[in-house]
């Protein structure tokens, strides 16, 4: 997306995102030290602590908090455990994109934020 942007004007970017990130910090010493991933919660904190924030600031949704194995509840079954963790899912995004614009609303600049959902890896 920036790419393509900044063929017609330049723009400030940076990549926080990594595959399997989590929303909540609650990740193991390898994925945040070893493999570098930074939870939703530390991507919004670490964009609101910028000095110079992006021009553009892309959020994907979709394959997240997918450790299933540790998520799903003693004698849950898999239907009611998806609808559940669905919603906990939307409520944890919800919070934090909410907290990114209040965080963003002193900005002098004028940031676009750009959602990506649920997108299909497969099919790359």
């Amino acid at each position: 997306l920036t790419e393509r942007i900044s063929e017609t004007r330049p723009v400030y970017s940076i990549n926080l995102s990594r595959v399997g990130s989590m929303i909540e910090p609650r990740m193991d010493f390898v994925d945040r030290k070893i493999i570098g991933k930074k939870s939703l919660n530390q991507q919004v904190d670490q964009i609101l602590s910028m000095k110079v924030k992006p021009d553009i600031i892309g959020v994907w949704l979709g394959h997240n908090d997918l450790d299933w194995k540790q998520e799903i509840q003693k004698n849950e079954s898999f239907p009611n455990f998806l609808r559940r963790h669905t919603l906990h899912i939307a409520e944890l995004y919800l919070s934090e994109i909410k907290r990114l614009e209040q965080g963003l609303k002193t900005s002098k600049k004028n940031i676009k934020i750009v959602i990506f959902s649920m997108a299909n890896v497969g099919e790359y």
